[in-house]
Formats: C-alpha cells, structure tokens, sequence
C-alpha cells in the first residue's frame, strides 16, 4: 500500500485528529458527569472541569516552541497515546469502584490501586 501524499494525506490526518480530539473531549466531559451522579456537589464537578483543563493552560504556552523543532508526527502519536493511557486510568475508579474498607496495606508500588482510591477520595 502507497503512502498517501499531498492533500489526501492532510485529510487523513485532520480526520483522525478530529476523532481523537472528540473522544478526549468527551471523556472529560463524562469524568465531570461521573463526579457530579456520586457526589452531587458542584465543587466536585468543578475541580474535575478545571484539572481537565489545566494542563491545556499550563502547557500550551511552552509546547508550541518544542514541537515546531520536534518531528510532528512523533509529537502526534505520543500525545494521543499519552492522551489514551489517561482515559485508561479514568476508567479504573468506574469499572473498580471503591470496596466499604479501604485496605490497611498501603504501601507504595500499587500505582492504580492507589489513584483509584485517590479518585474516590475526591468525589467523596
């Protein structure tokens, strides 16, 4: 199979960056609506829309110097896996909600057990 080239190479791209865009989107919108059904608390929901937005703000500024020297399709790809890990450890708190008792074992080293309870200890 050719690569493709010129504008049908951009339409592809925009396409794809479009439906990962949507899909971050609304995940983030989805983490606001979770928050808001277990806690029924404005400031939960609060804190769940600006952290999502807060390293929009923090890193945008800075990004744009570093990628204009980087190769951009790397830059692409590693963003959006970076952005598909988050949604994955998003997922954890929903699909493992919290048990009654939370376990006296804390140590370190149980990485998603230990932002699944944090997660949970927000939307307390």
């Amino acid at each position: 199979m050719a690569k493709p080239k010129g504008m049908r190479a951009f339409v592809m791209i925009w396409i794809g960056q479009v439906f990962s865009m949507i899909g971050s989107q609304m995940t983030h919108f989805a983490m606001g609506i979770w928050a808001w059904e277990k806690t029924g608390q404005a400031t939960r929901l609060a804190m769940v829309a600006f952290f999502s937005f807060a390293p929009l703000i923090i890193f945008s500024p800075v990004a744009g110097v570093f990628v204009d020297r980087w190769n951009l399709k790397w830059v692409m790809a590693i963003s959006d896996i970076g952005a598909g890990l988050v949604t994955l450890v998003f997922l954890f708190p929903v699909v493992f909600p919290q048990p009654k008792k939370k376990p006296k074992d804390q140590r370190p080293g149980y990485l998603f057990r230990d932002l699944r309870f944090g997660f949970q200890y927000i939307l307390k």
